[in-house]
């Protein structure tokens, strides 16, 4: 017997931490593409968070983007201080 394929379309958004999750020290992690993919298939409104302050949401956005884990379409939650949380607009390629 197989186990039941998840499915997506119960869902509208998915929230995905970056480090340890998407990626690792700004690295793709296995499946996260294809995973990402299939969600935006589903059409699921994506939105990255992470606590990370080294770097500015532009330039997490553009890694992001070249690596095939952001698109244009997809949004950015900053986490900072205790969870005080900054949200961006809509990411412009």
């Amino acid at each position: 017997m197989t186990a039941p394929v998840f499915s997506l379309s119960r869902y509208g958004a998915a929230v995905f931490d970056l480090d340890g999750t998407v990626w690792l020290s700004e690295v793709p992690i296995a499946g996260a593409v294809d995973w990402l993919d299939r969600c935006r298939d589903e059409r699921l409104t994506i939105t990255f968070a992470t606590n990370a302050t080294t770097y500015s949401i532009p330039r997490i956005t553009e890694q992001l983007q070249a690596q095939r884990i952001a698109s244009p379409e997809s949004r950015m939650a900053w986490l900072v201080d205790k969870g005080f949380a900054r949200w961006s607009a809509r990411w412009r390629g």
